[in-house]
């Protein structure tokens, strides 16, 4: 007979011997199967989609007798790190490890506890009250920190981000329980990581990310119907005299499903907290060089575009093999291409970034270093990335006509680029008054409303 999901035979003595080993084999095979179609296989714990059942029939309980339960999804935050570090089979013990620590720390609730992918783990404490379900989750989040996972040699210590929704009768389905801790997890890591963040329905902050995850949706959408539309804006020389061509920046639209352009800064952050700015760069960079290959001859009086790379990209171990398969397919001369990494995604993965640029200059392409001068240690790594141009962040241009100290932030960097053997890019140039004060610097490109606003990429085909 088949009671709570496994199966039982009854005893039947007057079966032959054989027909009940035959039962049996069957009867430990189907419950192993369950088991493993309900559990995680590295960690022993309910998966994703078992916690999810448990939490379907835990609302229905709920609605009948009012009762209340918490359930907070917890991110380790320097997993990645730890994993990288010490190896897939380290990683994977960790998560072990942890699956063991978040059981042993419940003891004495009524609770769940799921992996529910990668290194996220789901937590559920039934009939808790609200503060003292908040202080278990704080136990969990601080027995986390205080765990040293040895290593071979190495000790590591992690902690974790943590979001936490309240269940009660008002909760409408599990997909609003999940989505509203996913949602939390997301604010404590934007907040500092290593810290909790409860989920309420009228807080301001989770509205704004529920609107984030919203744009991932759109994102999506737009990755496969391509609708995205390629911009561009003007880097031009400041000197008249200069011998150095204009070139252009490629920068992207996105538009909804009504084709209209999505809040600039709001796709940004969606993108990268949710991982989607690799997908989005190697459809820009597809995208441009066939059309600028398409239109080689009559771009031929243009100097280079440039091309956005971000942090996550170059973190893709084919990352670098996509962008030499475009240039291979479309047969785009590298001189055409210059590829703008900002100073932040640089450093923070300043090997990869490193071996990317190195290995592309030397087939001809050209690098910007973007938003130069916010970074605690800009000129220490300068010296180490091989970059054609310097783009001074526009921070610090746009008021550089009563500001002294950009004024002397601009001057700086322009010399030092200078004395590197780089060109210089200066940011939000909106006037006359402020290309002056750059041309008296020396600095050698200007790009901003003053010198041209941004325009579908088609556009630059008209002049011809």
């Amino acid at each position: 007979m088949l009671t709570n999901d496994r199966v039982e035979i009854l005893e039947e003595s007057d079966l032959p011997l054989s027909d009940r080993a035959s039962h049996q084999m069957l009867q430990n095979m189907h419950n192993q199967l369950t088991h493993q179609a309900t559990h995680d296989e590295l960690t022993g714990l309910v998966n994703r989609k078992e916690f999810e059942r448990i939490l379907e029939e835990l609302l229905v309980v709920t609605k009948k007798d009012n009762s209340n339960h918490i359930v907070a999804y917890m991110d380790l935050d320097q997993f990645k790190v730890i994993n990288t570090a010490a190896g897939h089979d380290a990683g994977d013990q960790l998560l072990i490890n942890i699956g063991k620590l978040l059981v042993k720390q419940l003891a004495g609730n009524d609770f769940l506890v799921s992996r529910l992918g990668g290194d996220e783990f789901g937590v559920l404490i039934k009939n808790c009250a609200k503060e003292s379900g908040i202080s278990v989750v704080k136990q969990l989040s601080d027995a986390i920190k205080a765990n040293r996972f040895k290593w071979e040699t190495e000790e590591f210590a992690l902690t974790t981000s943590c979001g936490v929704v309240f269940v009660t009768t008002e909760v409408e389905n599990v997909s609003s329980i999940l989505r509203g801790a996913d949602t939390a997890c997301y604010a404590a890591k934007d907040a500092g990581r290593d810290r909790m963040h409860v989920y309420e329905v009228d807080d301001s902050e989770m509205e704004h990310r529920r609107d984030i995850m919203e744009f991932v949706s759109q994102i999506d959408h737009a990755l496969k119907e391509d609708r995205f539309v390629l911009n561009c804006q003007k880097i031009a020389p400041i000197e008249d005299n200069s011998e150095d061509l204009d070139h252009y920046e490629i920068l992207l639209t996105v538009l909804d499903e009504n084709d209209n352009p999505m809040p600039p800064q709001d796709f940004i952050i969606a993108a990268e907290t949710y991982n989607r700015m690799g997908a989005i760069d190697r459809w820009v960079i597809k995208n441009s060089f066939r059309w600028i290959a398409a239109n080689i001859l009559k771009l031929d009086g243009l100097g280079a575009f440039s091309i956005n790379i971000s942090g996550n990209s170059l973190t893709e171990d084919d990352f670098m093999e996509f962008v030499l398969e475009q240039f291979n397919e479309t047969r785009l001369p590298t001189s055409k291409i210059c590829f703008e990494i900002t100073e932040t995604s640089a450093i923070g993965s300043l090997d990869n970034a490193i071996e990317f640029m190195e290995k592309l200059k030397v087939i001809g392409v050209q690098f910007s270093l973007d938003d130069f001068g916010t970074g605690l240690s800009s000129y220490s790594y300068l010296r180490n990335l091989p970059v054609d141009y310097l783009k001074i962040d526009g921070i610090f241009v746009k008021d550089i006509k009563t500001n002294p100290s950009d004024y002397a932030v601009v001057k700086s960097i322009n010399e030092i680029g200078h004395f590197m053997g780089k060109k210089t890019i200066a940011e939000f140039v909106e006037d006359d008054e402020v290309l002056e004060i750059l041309r008296e610097i020396g600095v050698d490109f200007a790009q901003g409303y003053g010198i041209g606003k941004k325009i579908p990429i088609t556009e630059l085909l008209k002049d011809e």
